[in-house]
């Protein structure tokens, strides 16, 4: 006999036993359910534990970008910009590790952009979704630092 056979047979053999046991005894049913309880719950954990990193990168790059002194002048706004959307492109060009890094140089470079509406459509369109979404997080992280920071410059 072939060895292909052998291992084919035993294959079906094994899947039709766990298929049988599955089917006829409670108590391995009950350690299956158990177990993909369990698995899942493990997951959720894990996709929490990645999404609360992921927040606290993006608080991370907006507190950068803050520090970074944005230009004046309309010449020095205009290089700046551009600067910064061939950096991002690069960057996001390089792979999902380095996302952040290019959301945080398109955001900078949307900071110093005269209509910010009008450039995230084109963002839209031309960088990728995962890129975007940070964009976005980042641009309502600077409208709640605003809001507070307006709520606590206004006289009482």
């Amino acid at each position: 006999m072939k060895t292909s056979w052998i291992v084919s047979i035993a294959l079906s053999t094994y899947a039709l036993h766990f298929d049988y046991k599955r089917r006829n005894n409670a108590a391995f049913r009950r350690k299956l359910r158990r177990d993909k309880k369990k698995l899942s719950q493990v997951q959720r954990q894990e996709a929490l534990q990645q999404e609360e990193a992921l927040a606290q990168a993006i608080r991370k790059a907006y507190h950068e970008v803050q520090r970074c002194a944005l230009p004046h002048l309309i010449e020095e706004r205009e290089q700046f910009f551009m600067q910064e959307v061939a950096k991002g492109e690069g960057l996001y060009a390089q792979g999902s590790h380095k996302f952040i890094e290019a959301a945080s140089c398109f955001f900078r470079a949307l900071k110093v952009y005269p209509n910010q509406m009008e450039l995230m459509v084109i963002y839209e369109k031309t960088i990728p979704k995962e890129v975007n979404a940070i964009i976005v997080k980042l641009l309502q992280l600077d409208e709640t630092e605003n809001a507070i920071k307006n709520i606590d410059d206004a006289p009482e």
